[in-house]
Formats: structure tokens, sequence, C-alpha cells
């Protein structure tokens, strides 16, 4: 029970204190507290979105292979995108380790987990608020300033969330032509 608890206070800091807990997390050691950390929510996060899914599709298309598989996928590919991130911020002068970029992305998602389960609204607010959370998080963990911050993370977020709508856009509008296309050649 002493686990849980640590989870949840965690999580109630980074919530609500994020420049405070990141000032405590650089001296963790290592990755290991983030990476249970990580997967305690993250399972936390497809079970409230696996019931969601029941309640409002009464269970159709639930396959539990596929979370199981998907819940895997995510906790090691996860280590590609920190290794992405984590160039990023040394291009731009960041002094943070590996681990404290792994820190930074993992305790600044806890959003995400706990609202991406909320129909249309959880998924938006949970990624704006994971977003000021690593803004304020890179201040300590990278030592950029705010202004940096910002620009070295928000900016190419929003940037790769626009050009991700616009490609989505896309492919729905296009979609049909393709079709078509496929079904003429047959």
């Amino acid at each position: 029970m002493e686990f849980v608890k640590e989870i949840v206070k965690k999580a109630k800091l980074v919530l609500t204190k994020p420049k405070i807990f990141f000032e405590g997390a650089k001296k963790e050691d290592g990755i290991k507290d983030a990476f249970i950390y990580y997967a305690v929510l993250s399972l936390v996060g497809t079970i409230l979105q696996t019931l969601a899914a029941v309640v409002l599709q009464g269970g159709k298309g639930l396959n539990i292979p596929a979370l199981v598989v998907v819940y895997i996928l995510t906790l090691l590919l996860i280590f590609i995108v920190i290794a992405i991130i984590h160039v990023w911020a040394k291009i731009f002068g960041g002094t943070g380790t590996f681990v404290n970029t792994y820190q930074l992305y993992v305790y600044s998602n806890t959003p995400k987990p706990l609202l991406n389960f909320i129909p249309i609204i959880g998924p938006l607010a949970g990624s704006i608020y994971a977003l000021v959370i690593f803004v304020i998080g890179g201040t300590v963990m990278h030592k950029f300033s705010m202004k940096k911050s910002i620009l070295v993370f928000a900016v190419p977020a929003v940037i790769i969330t626009l050009l991700s709508i616009i490609l989505a856009f896309a492919f729905v509008a296009l979609l049909p032509t393709f079709l078509m296309s496929a079904a003429n050649q047959q």
C-alpha cells in the first residue's frame, strides 16, 4: 500500500507544484523510479480508457491482447521519443543528462493517462497540461530559462500537432479518391 501512496504523492506534486517536484526528481538515481511510475500510470490510463470504452460502446471491439501489446510497446518505444527530445534539448544547450530528459518526459506526462479516458476534451486537456508541466520541468532539468524552454519544447510540439492535424484532414479528404481508384483497378 505504501507503493501506491508514493505514486499518488508524486502525481499530486507533479500536477500542483511541478518546479518543486522536478528539483527533487533530479536527485533520483537512474530511471528506475521514473520507469515504475510511468508503467503504473500507463496501466491506470489503459484501464480507465478500457472502462470508458466498455461504458460508451458496450465493450464492442474490446481486444485485451491488443491492449497488452500496446501497453508493452508504449513502455519500450518511449525510449526512442525521449532520445529524440534529449538530442533536441542538447542542440539548444540543455544541460540535463538522458536520465533527466527521461524523468522530464515521464513525469510531465502525468495528466495524460489521468484525463485521456474523458471523451474529446480529456486528451486535449491532458496534452496541454502535460506540455505546461514539460516546459516548467525544462527550466529545472535542462536549466533553460522559461522563454527558452517554451521555444525549445512547446513551439515544436505545437508545430508537430498542427502538422499532424493537417495530415489527418488531408488523409480523410483523399481517402475516398484512393478507395475509388483501388476499386476501379479491380
